[in-house]
């Protein structure tokens, strides 16, 4: 193991300690935790609400084809 690399391994490792350690690095851990599920959580939301409209739009076209008679309402 060369210098550069011990010295990377011990900056990791003091990251970590104050990343768990402090209040500061706690804090900011929540953080990052809640902006993670929150982006699952709006991700999950839109993926939803689009198939919603995907299906209510299909079903709108068919409603409106059903109504239809060769391109006259009926």
């Amino acid at each position: 193991m060369t210098f550069k690399d011990w010295r990377v391994e011990v900056k990791t490792v003091e990251i970590w300690k104050e990343l768990l350690g402090t209040y500061v690095g706690l804090l900011s851990l929540a953080v990052i935790i809640a902006v993670f599920l929150m982006g699952i959580f709006y991700t999950r939301m839109f993926i939803k609400k689009i198939k919603e409209a995907e299906a209510e739009q299909l079903e709108l076209v068919k409603a409106s084809k059903h109504h239809t008679t060769n391109g006259k309402l009926s």
